[in-house]
C-alpha cells in the first residue's frame, strides 16, 4: 500500500533512502512522464568544479542507473518515489 506524502517530504524521504536504489515519476518540462531509477551519494564520475543546479531548491540532483550520469528532477512535478521498497505518492 502506498503512503500518501507532501512535496515538502520529498527531501526526508530521499535523504532517509542514503546510497540505496530508488525510482521517481514525474512530469518533465514537455509535459510528458518520466520513470527514473536513480541513486544519490555517487561521487565516482565527479570532475570537480561546482553545481549549476546550486540555490535551486526545487531541483534534486540524483544519478541516473539507465543513462549513467547525473541527472536532476523537479520536486514541484513529482508524482510517485519509491525507496527501500515503499511507495509513496505525492499529493497535489
Amino acid at each position: 500500500m502506498a503512503t500518501r506524502i507532501t512535496r515538502d517530504q520529498i527531501d526526508e524521504i530521499i535523504a532517509k533512502a542514503g546510497n540505496q536504489f530508488a525510482t521517481v515519476e514525474f512530469l518533465k518540462k514537455d509535459g510528458s512522464l518520466r520513470k527514473m531509477n536513480f541513486r544519490r551519494g555517487v561521487t565516482k564520475y565527479l570532475r570537480g568544479g561546482k553545481s549549476t543546479l546550486e540555490g535551486k531548491d526545487h531541483l534534486v540532483t540524483v544519478y541516473d542507473l539507465k543513462a549513467k550520469g547525473y541527472r536532476a528532477f523537479n520536486k514541484n512535478t513529482t508524482k510517485r518515489l519509491v525507496v527501500g521498497g515503499e511507495e509513496y505518492i505525492v499529493q497535489e
